[in-house]
């Protein structure tokens, strides 16, 4: 209920906020290195005519945003409630942090500030990949009950989620968080590919996402003892 809550909300935020921000993280991404790191991806592996396989994989790795995440805490519902009380915990309060910055700083896409003007064009890659299929991929979701909050790219979660589920599949398996990594990678470099974030903008997500388990751990440290001190004394 309150990840649906959530969900309704970040529909509503356009209606709050009237103010794009538009050129901090154009600046941020020159700043840090020299040109937009999206231009020249593009300009690089992207000819705007012919698609690759990395594109397929790039839009897939975007899309898996609203699937992974619910897949993850799935699993560890089956095998480590404790893992699954806390990772769910800190996805809720990720996602509230990010739904309040949204309000107090609505921060546009590149792709959408191409369309206006702003920065240099680009290619709608994930519009060309979806229209390459013979026939359109239409996947019930409840996401289609939500409105859609275009300027909600500060910071972006779909590089805040995939840092989030590396950090407890770490903190449950070492080993196992070896082979998330190149998913977390290959997210964040999707969404700057794609259009979809800046630079910065994945740098915040991970900064958040970074912060949402700190705070989650910090909870646990504090009710532990509370929580010992009321367990029942075993007699032997």
């Amino acid at each position: 209920l309150l990840l649906f809550g959530y969900e309704y909300l970040r529909g509503i935020v356009p209606f709050l906020t009237k103010n794009v921000n538009i050129w901090p993280m154009i600046r941020a991404d020159e700043l840090l290195f020299g040109y937009l790191p999206t231009i020249r991806l593009q300009t690089v592996l992207f000819d705007g005519m012919t698609l690759h396989w990395y594109d397929y994989v790039a839009v897939t790795l975007y899309i898996s945003h609203f699937v992974i995440p619910m897949v993850i805490a799935f699993v560890f519902w089956m095998y480590d409630r404790k893992i699954f009380k806390e990772f769910t915990a800190a996805f809720l309060v990720l996602s509230y942090l990010a739904f309040f910055t949204f309000i107090i700083f609505p921060a546009m896409p590149p792709w959408m500030a191409s369309n206006q003007g702003y920065i240099p064009p680009l290619k709608k890659i994930m519009d060309q990949v979806m229209a390459s299929f013979a026939h359109p991929i239409d996947v019930p979701s409840v996401y289609r009950f939500f409105g859609a909050n275009l300027v909600a790219a500060v910071p972006s979660l779909h590089a805040a989620y995939p840092w989030l589920i590396f950090i407890y599949i770490f903190k449950k398996s070492r080993i196992m968080s070896v082979l998330a990594l190149p998913y977390v990678a290959g997210v964040w470099f999707a969404v700057v590919y794609l259009g979809e974030h800046y630079v910065v903008d994945v740098f915040l997500g991970f900064v958040y996402a970074s912060v949402a388990y700190l705070i989650i751990s910090f909870i646990n440290k504090r009710l532990s003892p509370s929580l010992a001190s009321d367990a029942p004394l075993s007699v032997r």
